[in-house]
This record gives structure tokens, sequence and C-alpha cells, in this order.
């Protein structure tokens, strides 16, 4: 079973499941016109495992309690954003092996830094914090729609929380 070092390990995030959505953060890039949607997480802070890092990142970023459901299987990457390698075992976090992952991304080898996302759910209804700019619940299908290529808002039906409104249908704005 492979075993990652929790001084590896920079950011934690959570893939939360509230109810039948997938909840993520989102808002405007700061880098072209488009909006990013990405996972709830941040940096690790010191004495923090990557579990209690993730816990307390859904708490600032979505107001809620979150429950690891442990993953499976592992997924590595060597980025975030290169294909996936699936992992012959559970990934598990050294000192921790009630903490299992679903991804691990990053390589010691190439020094880029490790993060991890956990599986997660709540009872809890999420709410966006002062920290992001809104918060997405998006069904199974429409996760897979936008891991295919670039996407509007107009190809899925999405409901979204802002710190002003509730919308149940976001601006079209490519992204």
């Amino acid at each position: 079973m492979p075993v990652i070092s929790v001084e590896d390990v920079h950011t934690a995030g959570v893939l939360l499941r509230e109810g039948d959505r997938y909840v993520f953060c989102f808002g405007a890039h700061s880098k072209s016109d488009g909006v990013y949607v990405l996972r709830i997480g941040g940096h690790r802070e010191a004495g923090e495992s990557p579990w209690e890092c993730a816990v307390r990142e859904a708490r600032e970023e979505a107001d809620v309690s979150v429950h690891q459901i442990p993953a499976p299987i592992g997924v590595r990457t060597t980025d975030m954003f290169s294909p996936v390698t699936t992992l012959p075992d559970r990934v598990t976090i050294e000192g921790h092996p009630e903490q299992r992952p679903l991804v691990v991304g990053g390589s010691l080898i190439s020094g880029t830094p490790r993060s991890t996302l956990f599986l997660a759910t709540t009872t809890e209804i999420s709410r966006p914090s002062s920290e992001v700019e809104g918060l997405v619940k998006l069904s199974p299908v429409e996760v897979i729609r936008l891991t295919r290529g670039p996407s509007t808002f107009s190809d899925i039906e999405v409901r979204a929380t802002t710190q002003q409104s509730e919308m149940s249908l976001l601006p079209e704005a490519p992204w």
C-alpha cells in the first residue's frame, strides 16, 4: 500500500457530496474572461494532517462539517492536470492509516508539491463563505461533462449560491 509523508503534502481538499450533488467553489478567473470551478480545499497548515486540512477548508469555504468516505482505490498524477495512474492499492498518509485520499497529485522527484483530494459527504447545506465567490452544486453527469473539455454554464443545469443570492442558472461564460 503506497504511503505518503504528511510533510510532503502541501494542499488538501474534498470532492464533496451534498445530497445528490457535488459541491465546488467557483468565481471569476484572474487570468481570463472565464470562470473557474475547483474543489474545496487549500494549503495545509503546520501540524495539520491532510484530512484535518480538508476538514478545516470545508468549514472555512462552504460552512459544513464533512465525513470522509475512504477511497476504494487511489489515483496518482504528476500534477493536477496530467493523465492519472491508478495505484495498485489504497493510498494512506504516514501515521494516519485512516486517511485514504482518492487523488494524490505532484511528484517528489520533479519537486512538484503534493496535493491530496478526499471523497467526503455532508448532511448540512453548504453556504459560501467570504473566502470564495460562490459555490456550485453539480450532478455526477455534469461533473463528467466539465472534465471533457471547454464548457459554458449554459451546457449544464446548475444551482449556484453566491454571497448575495441563489441563482438557478449562471450566466453564460466560457471557462
